[in-house]
Order: C-alpha cells, then sequence, then structure tokens
C-alpha cells in the first residue's frame, strides 16, 4: 500500500522528494557521489532505463565512471556506463528488472559516481544529473 503514492518513472520536477532516499536534489536531478531513487515496479516491463547528464560546467569530471544497480533477494542487477566531455552530453543505462520484485513493489535504483566535485551556490559535491529512469 505505501508503495502506491512511488510513481513509476521518475523525471526532475517539484514535489516528488519522496522518490530521492538518497542525498541528490531531486527537483533537477543533480546529484553527488551516490544516491538512491525509488520507482515502483510496473507490471509487465521487463527493463529499466536510466538517462544520466553530464555536468556541462565541470570538465575535470571527465571522463565519469557511473554505475546503475538494482538491489535483489537473488542478488543485485547492475550496468556501468562512462560520461565523457565529449560525445553525447546524455547516456541511457538499460537493464534487466530483477524477476523477484513484484509488481507494485519498490525498486531501489542506485546510482554511483566515481568521484564529484565542489558545486557552486551549494555545500553538496556533485557529479551529474539523473535525467529519467523508465520501465520498458
Amino acid at each position: 500500500e505505501a508503495t502506491g503514492k512511488i510513481p513509476e518513472s521518475y523525471l526532475p520536477g517539484p514535489g516528488i522528494e519522496e522518490m530521492c532516499t538518497g542525498p541528490m536534489d531531486c527537483a533537477t536531478g543533480l546529484t553527488g557521489k551516490a544516491t538512491t531513487v525509488l520507482v515502483r515496479r510496473r507490471p509487465g516491463a521487463t527493463r529499466l532505463v536510466v538517462t544520466l547528464r553530464r555536468l556541462p560546467d565541470a570538465p575535470t569530471l571527465a571522463p565519469l565512471a557511473v554505475r546503475v544497480s538494482i538491489p535483489a533477494p537473488s542478488g543485485e542487477v547492475s550496468a556501468a556506463t562512462m560520461l565523457t566531455a565529449d560525445g553525447p552530453a546524455e547516456r541511457r543505462v538499460e537493464l534487466p528488472l530483477p524477476a523477484d520484485i513484484r509488481p507494485g513493489a519498490a525498486l531501489d535504483v542506485d546510482i554511483r559516481a566515481a568521484r564529484a566535485i565542489s558545486a557552486a551556490a551549494t555545500p553538496a559535491p556533485r557529479s551529474l544529473t539523473v535525467a529519467a529512469i523508465e520501465q520498458i
């Protein structure tokens, strides 16, 4: 019942703070070295797609290794990508949804970057932007 209020996808915006259980600015998607975003498992979905965006004013972070994982009773599923200074500003990470997490349950989407930098106008370090989390 408690997971019924958690959306099945994440797009940055106001009023969704309950989705971001780890340290990040949920309204903008800006995150530091590690965070967790909750999404509710959608019936019929088999894959999770996470879109990550490099920080445009932080070339010293590139290349930045990022790992996305979903913990599950049967073991964690994970995938990795590299955010680079040249090439696409966004990278999509796709991973299978664990079969033992039933539809309607909350998925912990863990996002970990190799490092972070100090951010202007905020005391929190920043690594990247989580642009979207979707299920297909």
